[in-house]
């Protein structure tokens, strides 16, 4: 009996030695890592990764899929930090009774320039569709909206590449690319700048700026004004040569000041007088009405107006003569003078003698002033010599000293006389017909000599 007892104890003795050496090389029973039974492995091997490697399926927008098999990229998990083990060989028999746990990060390893590889022909990548900024559009009745953004699937590669990477990480075998790894678009629909650009030129489309002409208007709106403007880094500027052009153009249409003109004179003939040395007539300050209209347009003012004018006339309509003017018959030397489309007066007239080379001009000019007792002062044309001629009435009507005047010294008007003794250039009056524009014809009414 005391033989058995020292035998059992001689064995106990020997088991209890050899599980020290056997768990100094092998795990404890009740081991686990991150939850996976690893009891009775080998310690140098504890810490592996033991998992299967699946192949790894990412799905992007409009369902493009890749399948990544593990073996195509050599696709591999190692221990980040192993944790510290924890096994007193000693105590082995009580680590029947115990839980050892440990928790172990992994890292994924993989051959980047095979990832890269068949990301490069990948649906991912191959066919992509860039994103599109919402930009301002302009509808069928040309009012402006803004188009919006579109999202697109276009995605860097590499940050395709971190998301895979991530997923592989976190043990996933099926990775969707979230929509915010895709290029956004730099604008979007409800950008603040772009919403109040496009109330900008929907209130530029609105504005009218009318130009009137009493028988006629010229009006700038909608895409006429929004075609002044241009794009630029600092936001939309205004075009002031285009915009000059359009004023510009307006006053090649309108103006009349040294433009030939038909007249239809007293007898029912049409003819064209030449603008060269008339005065009479509308010539716009382009660069002043296109100050004005610069300002309106950038302020989205709407107004109907009148252009500024450098030379006026009486009528602003075609019709710039209008039915009140002073008409000269050169040949027949004859004035007429008309009020309101009446004539009130007609008489014979002496205008410039042709020989001396002082003819009246062929022109239309206008009464630019209204004088009495006046000194006509000036050079004999023939001899040099200088006269000084009182008149009642004087009537200049150009820049030339030309005018009408009533004559004193002559006791005949009319017929040749003006052929061997005309005027210096002015047209010579009775002095009936100079009481009559005195007394009825205001300043600035057209004078035509023809």
């Amino acid at each position: 009996m005391k033989k058995f007892g020292l035998g059992l104890l001689a064995v106990l003795l020997i088991a209890y030695v050899g599980g020290i050496f056997y768990f100094t090389q092998t795990t404890f029973p009740n081991t686990t890592i991150n939850g996976e039974d690893r009891s009775f492995r080998n310690l140098g091997n504890l810490f592996e990764y033991s998992g299967e490697y699946e192949p790894i399926t990412v799905i992007g927008k409009e369902d493009r899929t890749l399948t990544l098999q593990p073996n195509d990229i050599e696709l591999q998990k190692r221990v980040k930090e192993a944790p510290e083990i924890h096994q007193n060989t000693v105590a082995w028999p009580l680590a029947f009774f115990e839980n050892h746990t440990y928790e172990v990060e992994y890292e994924s390893l993989y051959n980047h320039e095979k990832m890269s590889a068949l990301l490069a022909e990948s649906d991912h990548m191959r066919f992509q569709e860039e994103p599109v900024d919402a930009k301002i559009g302009q509808d069928e009745n040309g009012r402006f909206t803004i188009e919006p953004e579109k999202e697109g699937t276009a995605i860097e590669q590499e940050t395709l590449e971190e998301i895979i990477v991530e997923g592989i990480s976190a043990g996933e075998t099926e990775i969707r690319i979230p929509d915010e790894a895709y290029k956004a678009p730099a604008v979007r629909a409800d950008d603040a700048k772009l919403v109040a650009e496009v109330n900008s030129y929907n209130e530029l489309f609105d504005t009218k700026i009318v130009y009137d002409f009493e028988d006629r208007e010229y009006e700038f709106s909608g895409q006429t004004l929004v075609d002044l403007y241009d794009n630029t880094p600092d936001g939309p500027q205004i075009s002031r040569e285009r915009a000059r052009a359009l004023i510009a153009q307006m006053a090649r249409e309108t103006d009349t000041f040294q433009e030939d003109r038909e007249f239809t004179t007293t007898h029912g003939t049409t003819i064209t007088i030449p603008g060269a040395e008339s005065i009479y007539g509308w010539l716009m300050d382009v660069d002043a009405t296109t100050d004005e209209f610069v300002e309106w347009v950038e302020q989205r003012h709407s107004e109907v107006t009148t252009p500024f004018y450098q030379q006026k006339a009486m009528h602003r309509g075609t019709d710039e003569i209008g039915n009140t003017y002073v008409e000269i018959d050169i040949a027949n030397q004859w004035m007429y003078i008309y009020l309101n489309g009446e004539i009130i007066d007609q008489g014979p007239t002496v205008t410039g003698q042709p020989n001396l080379g002082t003819p009246t001009p062929v022109a239309v000019n206008y009464i630019r002033n209204k004088e009495t007792d006046r000194y006509l002062e000036g050079n004999e044309p023939d001899s040099g010599a200088e006269y000084s001629s009182l008149v009642d009435f004087w009537f200049p009507i150009n820049w030339s000293d030309v005018g009408i005047h009533n004559s004193t010294w002559r006791t005949e008007f009319g017929g040749d006389i003006y052929q061997w003794l005309g005027s210096y250039g002015c047209i010579n009056v009775t002095d009936h017909l100079a009481e009559t524009i005195m007394n009825h014809i205001p300043i600035g009414t057209p004078v035509i000599t023809y």
